[in-house]
């Protein structure tokens, strides 16, 4: 029994160290001289590396031994957790370099139509591009249109569940999910079954 609590408190004490490590290791995006390109470039790095990891940490734990097996699968359980934490904020870091860059260009348009403003030009039906309507748009031909908000919920929280629930059926599973999502807790014998 003592053996046994002397045991686990040597792999908190691992587990504390790993973390501490991989906090470090982190990308520091806060940093006021990392532009937006780099910070996100670190993020999707950073997350890439945590899901080789996460994969090792997989292949491991169906290599380790049965006494060791159900410690290697929580502790690649853990390793994937955190390799979608880092993948969100890669995705986060990007949606907002996204809008930050759209906000930008948003303004140099408006700017550019509030100069011709005062040469004999109506403010109500000014537009910044002068082969548009005043109607504003989302997107121009060159880009695809940005996903709402909802559907970037949507597209979040059916990444999220995959990696609890061992079936996650979603609207483009099929029609008969096309308004509600699907979860079964039942484990998978090889993987989740995500659509």
């Amino acid at each position: 029994m003592r053996e046994q609590k002397e045991r686990i408190a040597q792999e908190q004490k691992e587990r504390a160290a790993q973390e501490k490590k991989e906090r470090v290791a982190e990308p520091k995006t806060v940093t006021a001289k990392v532009s937006d390109a780099e910070a996100l470039e670190a993020a999707r790095n950073a997350a890439n590396q945590a899901q080789k990891e996460a994969v090792e940490a997989e292949k491991a734990a169906a290599k380790a031994p049965r006494s060791k097996r159900k410690q290697a699968r929580a502790e690649a359980q853990r390793k994937r957790t955190e390799a979608e934490r880092k993948a969100d904020e890669a995705e986060r870091l990007g949606e907002e370099a996204q809008r930050r860059a759209e906000e930008v260009r948003r303004g140099s348009l408006h700017a550019a139509g509030l100069q011709r403003l005062g040469k004999g030009v109506d403010a109500k039906k000014t537009s910044a591009r002068p082969d548009t309507k005043a109607t504003p748009t989302t997107a121009t031909a060159n880009e695809a249109p940005r996903p709402t908000v909802e559907a970037t919920f949507l597209r979040r929280l059916h990444k999220g569940a995959c990696g609890t629930f061992g079936t996650v059926l979603g609207p483009e599973a099929n029609e008969a999910h096309r308004n509600h999502f699907h979860f079964d807790l039942a484990p998978r014998r090889r993987s989740a079954f995500c659509e």
